[in-house]
């Protein structure tokens, strides 16, 4: 039986990364974008003044990708992270309905409640049903028609 040597490799780096942030979805973005920006500077190599450009933003993504994932300052590296994601979830949240929409349209339709304007998601079955609003517990009147 093999027992890990307390002042060992393995046991060194645990050590060296205990209370760190490690990686997150910002962290995975700036790593993507620098892989990006070196993949560029290959491409972008011959001419004069991007031949700079794109190697100093690889520098610049990298250090701040191996920063967050070093930082010891956690909790402020998990506020930028939820911040981060939020910003994201709102800028894709429209693309994704959207995209949610033209999926089900077959199986379902989509109306707004005329009270307080939220978006409802129903079955699509012909004929006239009286709808009850879970944001608001009002009730109107939806019609459906018959599939073409």
């Amino acid at each position: 039986m093999r027992h890990s040597n307390p002042y060992g490799f393995r046991y060194r780096l645990a050590r060296f990364f205990a209370g760190r942030n490690g990686a997150d979805a910002l962290y995975y973005l700036a790593f993507s974008l620098s892989l990006i920006f070196i993949f560029l500077s290959g491409i972008f190599y011959a001419h004069s003044v991007l031949k700079y450009l794109f190697p100093a933003l690889y520098l610049l993504a990298f250090g701040y990708a191996l920063f967050r994932m070093l930082s010891r300052n956690v909790t402020k590296r998990q506020r930028e992270n939820a911040a981060f994601r939020r910003a994201m979830k709102s800028l894709f949240m429209p693309l994704r309905r959207t995209y949610l929409r033209i999926r089900d349209r077959k199986t379902h339709l989509y109306r707004k409640c005329p009270y307080c304007k939220s978006t409802l998601r129903l079955a699509r079955i012909p004929g006239d049903h009286i709808v009850r609003c879970p944001s608001c517990g009002e009730r109107f009147p939806v019609k459906v028609k018959k599939q073409p």
